[in-house]
């Protein structure tokens, strides 16, 4: 059996460090995953100029699968981040950029 690959958002503030504590958890109990380490947030602002870059998009739309910390914990970030990912218009745009979007279903 291959090794499943999860887009490993790793997030901000103390979202590195309960990325790394979930990680270490999920292979302490036996879980063998490749991670894939993608940018979000205020350190895809930085290294991207986006808080939800195309290649992190691109990652989610391949591994079909994600472990995401908290997101939009640094100040000067909040509102822009917050707008894309944290309300109804940013998680519609996500959803609609995964081909998630409303199936008719509830």
């Amino acid at each position: 059996m291959t090794r499943p690959t999860v887009s490993l958002i790793e997030g901000d503030g103390i979202g590195p460090e309960i990325a790394a504590a979930t990680v270490r958890a999920i292979e302490a109990a036996g879980g063998d995953i490749e991670w894939e380490r993608v940018p979000a947030g205020a350190a895809a602002v930085k290294s991207h100029g986006d808080p939800l870059p195309q290649i992190t998009i691109d990652s989610l739309k391949k591994n079909l699968i994600a472990l995401k910390s908290p997101l939009g914990n640094v100040p000067a970030f909040r509102k822009k981040i917050q707008g894309l990912l944290g309300d109804e218009e940013g998680r519609a745009k996500l959803m609609s950029e995964l081909g998630l979007g409303d199936k008719g279903g509830t």
